[in-house]
């Protein structure tokens, strides 16, 4: 038998169907190589939607990655919350962050951090964008340690 030369120029790959639990299973394993000391672990969101969240990402917060979305879920009470809401929104700015946007309507929701459409998220490989979105918790948590004093 002989390899044809063809064959060898015009390889093709086998993608395996794979649940959406054990991608986002790979997901976390690639997040937590790139997100040094931070443990990401997914779960089920709502039946068979699968999410990635790192509790205790920084102290009180807990983040969660969708596919088009960050959450930051800041873990105080009403009454802190309420302070800490007042404070930031004198500062808000949606385009704070080059390469994000980013909303925090109430103290009941989370803070979202999406992906400027106007920042040129195709030209970065997995490594790049993963960096990217830890320089944007990296903006969030700084923002939140001037506006705490922690």
């Amino acid at each position: 038998m002989k390899i044809c030369e063809r064959s060898k120029s015009t390889s093709f790959d086998i993608h395996i169907i794979k649940t959406n639990e054990e991608l986002e299973i790979e997901r976390c394993v690639m997040m937590n190589k790139y997100f040094l000391n931070k443990k990401f672990k997914p779960f089920e969101a709502s039946e068979g939607y699968w999410l990635s969240r790192c509790e205790s990402y920084f102290d009180k917060i807990d983040v969660i990655l969708d596919y088009h979305r960050c959450e930051i879920q800041i873990n105080y009470s009403k009454e802190e919350l309420k302070v800490l809401f007042e404070k930031w929104k004198s500062t808000y700015e949606e385009f704070e962050f080059i390469g994000f946007k980013y909303y925090w309507n109430n103290i009941g929701q989370p803070i979202y951090l999406y992906r400027d459409t106007k920042f040129d998220w195709e030209s970065l490989n997995d490594e790049q964008e993963f960096r990217k979105i830890e320089q944007g918790f990296a903006k969030i948590i700084n923002k939140y340690r001037k506006i705490t004093g922690k």
